[in-house]
């Protein structure tokens, strides 16, 4: 028996999640810096089901270990579809669990009766042994409630009286036909009775949309009218429920074309039909013509094929070339090409051409029309398949030349007696429009005999997804979790593996991380995986705690060893502010930085600590030049010691150390991120204005602009930069919402410099030939006592220079933050970045978001793809009125708008709460405004915070 489950061993492990014990291996220390956990939930259930086809059905079984949700996703999979084939033990088990738990009866969708276990024609077997297994049958597939789908294949066996009861039984009970929807049979012409019979006298309790009969001929031979009695009632019991019938026969297609003819039968419903029958001159294709005719009218997907039979002994038939391809000198008897099908969308029908023995023998001398023109009796067709025959060149563009004034025709599938660029140039030339193209050929042209062609199949396995797929799957598993995909196959195994070993954390001396670091030090397949290592050694001394130095030597020794033997660490950070740099955890540095693996690996070093101990890290890395040749991404986020103070010699050695440092990477480097924290002058002593950096696209600076960072050097630094950078962010570190002090006005002037000014600037003057992001922090330039901060909306005043004033012809996306801006001043910068044809994200904040402000965004800006607003106020400020009614007042503004010329994709509003401190999606708001654009848009509802909202926030959404 083929069943979609397991055994009941499989079972007891479904309902004992625990099973699974966490390899002795595994050991990590959990990432402290890791963001709120993704939850399963979040993929539909589509995905995860074409997920699981993706894995083998031997490993599918072990996955009901991992956690609830992968436990229910499995078992809907497994339990999808019941095959109920043979008598054995495995059979009966899985009734038996179907018939006890209401919850694996609930997930059954789809059920194949194929009974192997019933006598053969030539065979006495006696009825009495199956009828156990039949009665279990029965019972359970009654539990089934929401079977839509039912399969039964039965050609070679006889029908005994136990199964006569069991089909009569199942059709009868009205849980399992409830929402019953399609129903295949295939069988031999003397069985149809038999299935069709009980289902006709329950034609109440089913509600058919959908019949597949496949029918061959039967033995002894049956007249045809039995078939139709057989086959009449049941068409007319569900005529008017049934959306889509597929009929093959290898008899002559007579036998259902009598009765769907007499009496004529009219479906109401019928949109999809097929045909695939044997085709000659008994045939009455008069009949099949009425039965379009009566249906054209719905029909969107018709199929006419030929049954093998009628393919293996190429039967030569002048009324069906007729029927397809009626001529003046050979008249068909009512013509399927003569009729009209409005809605007809989809076209598969099998050729027949007229030429004799010449059709098989030299297909490419084939030159007489062989189908009438698609579009005279489908004129809104969209897919069209041509089979049957291989066509030659010039058949193939008679037919092209036909199809090429439909505008919506865009799939086309042929067979091709050779393959020749000319097909492809004729098809280039009247079908541009194709999406699809599909040909099979008999052979190609000038093609060399001795070359043979493999078609095996192959068969898909895991790896047949990227690994950064697999990647993205594994982040909406829990952390937690990810060891017990250890035990589902070889291919989870590594990639468990590696997902938990990905980052090593160095952040405490417990014998968590002591038992991770040994691990790495015996285990080469453990250590080849490591790419990343984060060092925040909590075990240092603090500069007021009172214990031994080197207490936890023995934690730097380890680490050290253990380190040197990952060959593929591609990253490292440093957390490390107001602790004592140890001689022992100075040594560990030196080690570390010593081996080559580091060296030739490094791709990103990221340092978050203060300027007191920034040089007693960076110095073990400047002892010898060039080791470092593909470090390409450094991060500096400094802060004030709070207890080390950065006098003249501290500023020499954080100078000396810095311009060291960047001289071992300042020719790999791409990307160089400096942040400050607070008020600190944080930067005012490294080198970084002084060198040159050959390949820099990227560059982010966060600090207080004091008149200690001498301005003048970052302006030189961005003028031998022009060529090169991509990405340029400039932000101070502190945020303004009630203060301002002298660094606000060098700032502003700085970065918007008044006319005739001779002072420094950030951007004016310059021409960034390659620029495509943009994120500028703004400032007031002359406000006391923060009043603009209280009142954006009376300020009016040029606070960013026009794009005109500095080059960036390539410009993408634009931010500007830090201020909130009047509806004058977004007017000024939207009038001067209208020019720029590249730009297509754009973000500010906006101290009223009004109806005005995407009006002038619609009419200068309307090429946007992805726009962010945040904002401090909906609409009419100026009345005192609360929140909810400044809401209701934007809406009722906004739904009258239409934005037809404006292709948005993207949109998130978003306003400070004032719990929170961080602005929040304004979900109403956004999908007012989306309703604006008839395209749709994509609802960025993301939250950045970790409040009550953000951990339970939503996602994006398409409105």
């Amino acid at each position: 028996m083929d069943v979609r489950d397991d055994s009941t061993a499989i079972f007891q492990q479904a309902c004992h999640l625990n099973l699974f014990s966490p390899p002795t291996l595994l050991g990590l220390y959990p990432c402290p810096c890791q963001k709120a956990k993704m939850t399963l939930p979040t993929l539909p259930p589509e995905i995860w089901f074409e997920i699981l086809t993706y894995i083998p059905r031997s490993a599918q079984r072990n996955l009901v270990g991992v956690n609830r949700v992968l436990f229910e996703h499995v078992l809907d999979y497994l339990y999808e579809e019941i095959r109920f084939i043979d008598d054995d033990r495995r059979t009966s088990s899985l009734f038996e669990r179907i018939h006890a738990f209401p919850y694996l009866a609930r997930r059954v969708k789809r059920v194949l009766i194929q009974p192997a276990f019933l006598p053969g024609l030539d065979k006495r077997r006696s009825h009495e042994l199956h009828r156990p297994i039949l009665k279990l049958a029965a019972t359970s597939l009654k539990r089934c409630h929401a079977v839509e789908e039912v399969i039964i294949i039965l050609n070679i066996h006889r029908i005994t009286t136990p199964f006569s009861k069991f089909l009569r039984s199942l059709w009868g009970s009205t849980p399992f036909t409830r929402i019953l929807k399609r129903l295949t049979i295939r069988t031999s012409s003397p069985k149809m009775p038999h299935f069709l019979a009980p289902i006709i006298s329950n034609k109440k309790r089913i509600n058919l949309e959908g019949v597949i009969f496949d029918v061959e001929n039967g033995f002894p031979v049956m007249e045809f009218f039995i078939l139709k009695r057989a086959t009449q009632p049941f068409f007319s019991a569900f005529k008017d429920t049934l959306t889509f019938i597929d009929i093959t026969s290898s008899y002559l297609s007579i036998d259902f074309a009598n009765a769907l003819a007499s009496p004529p039968l009219t479906f109401p419903r019928l949109t999809r039909f097929r045909l695939c029958g044997i085709f000659d001159e008994e045939t009455e294709l008069e009949n099949w013509s009425m039965f379009f005719a009566r249906h054209a009218d719905t029909l969107e997907h018709l199929s006419i094929d030929f049954h093998l039979w009628n393919s293996h002994h190429f039967v030569y038939d002048r009324p069906y070339i007729a029927w397809i391809n009626p001529r003046e000198d050979r008249p068909g008897h009512h013509p399927l090409a003569k009729l009209l099908f409005p809605k007809l969308h989809f076209l598969q029908i099998a050729l027949l051409g007229a030429e004799g023995a010449m059709e098989r023998t030299q297909p490419d001398a084939c030159h007489s029309r062989i189908l009438s023109n698609p579009l005279s009796f489908a004129p809104c067709l969209t897919s069209l398949a041509l089979t049957g025959t291989h066509l030659s060149f010039h058949r193939i563009s008679d037919i092209v030349s036909d199809l090429s004034p439909c505008l919506t025709f865009n799939n086309l599938e042929f067979m091709a007696a050779s393959l020749s660029p000319e097909i492809f140039d004729t098809l280039a030339k009247k079908l541009p429009r194709l999406n699809t193209l599909s040909i099979r050929f008999m052979r190609l042209q000038s093609i060399d005999t001795s070359l043979s062609l493999n078609r095996k199949e192959q068969k898909m396995v895991l790896n047949d997804l990227p690994n950064e797929l697999w990647q993205d799957i594994q982040q909406y598993i829990p952390r937690s979790q990810h060891r017990k995909l250890v035990g589902v196959n070889r291919f989870f195994f590594e990639q468990a593996m590696d997902s938990l070993y990905a980052e090593v954390c160095l952040i405490d001396d417990d014998g968590q991380t002591m038992k991770l670091l040994e691990q790495i030090l015996a285990f080469p397949s453990i250590a080849r995986r490591v790419q990343r290592v984060l060092i925040r050694p909590t075990w240092l001394p603090g500069f007021h705690e009172r214990k031994p130095l080197d207490s936890h030597s023995h934690i730097s020794q380890l680490a050290s060893s253990a380190l040197k033997r990952c060959p593929n660490v591609q990253e490292i950070a440093f957390v490390l502010y107001d602790h004592v740099i140890t001689q022992s955890f100075s040594d560990f540095l030196t080690s570390i930085w010593e081996s080559p693996a580091f060296a030739q690996t490094l791709r990103q070093f990221t340092i978050s600590s203060t300027t007191a101990a920034l040089p007693r890290i960076l110095s073990p890395l400047t002892r010898e030049y060039k080791r470092f040749p593909r470090l390409e991404e450094v991060t500096f986020n400094l802060s004030q010691s709070r207890i080390a103070k950065l006098n003249a010699a501290s500023q020499s050695s954080l100078l000396s150390s810095t311009m060291a440092f960047f001289l071992v990477c300042c020719h790999s480097l791409t990307s160089l991120c400096l942040r400050a924290d607070g008020a600190s002058d944080s930067f005012s002593s490294v080198a970084v204005p002084s060198m040159d950096f050959p390949h820099l696209r990227k560059f982010e600076l966060v600090a207080n602009f004091s008149p200690k960072m001498g301005l003048k050097t970052w302006s030189n630094f961005f003028s031998k930069h022009v060529n090169t950078l991509e990405e340029l962010c400039i932000k101070p570190s502190i945020e303004r919402n009630l203060t301002y002090s002298d660094s606000d006005r060098l700032y502003a002037k700085w970065i918007n410099p008044p006319e005739g000014s001779e002072g420094p600037a950030a951007l004016v003057g310059k021409r960034f030939l390659n620029l495509k992001s943009l994120k500028v922090g703004l400032r007031e330039g002359e406000v006391s006592n923060g009043v603009a901060y209280l009142k954006p909306d009376l300020y009016d005043s040029k606070v960013f220079p026009s794009i005109l004033s500095f080059g960036a012809p390539g410009l993408v996306s634009l931010s500007l933050t830090g201020i909130s801006l009047s509806f004058r001043r977004i007017a000024d910068i939207v009038n001067d970045i209208s020019p720029c044809r590249t730009l297509v994200t754009f973000d500010f904040t906006a101290a009223t978001l009004s109806a005005e402000v995407f009006d002038l965004l619609a009419k200068k800006l309307s090429r946007l793809k992805m726009l962010s607003i945040q904002f401090n106020w909906l609409q009419d400020v100026n009345a005192v009125v609360r929140r909810n009614q400044q809401l209701e007042l934007f809406v009722s503004l906004m739904e009258p708008r239409k934005y037809q010329n404006w292709k948005l994709e993207r949109l998130r509003l978003t306003q400070k709460e004032s719990t929170c401190g961080v602005p929040h999606p304004q979900q109403r708001a956004m999908q007012t405004v989306a309703r604006c654009f008839p395209a749709g848009v994509n609802l960025d509802n993301k939250f950045e915070c970790f409040c009550q909202k953000g951990l339970f926030g939503g996602e994006e959404e398409v409105a």
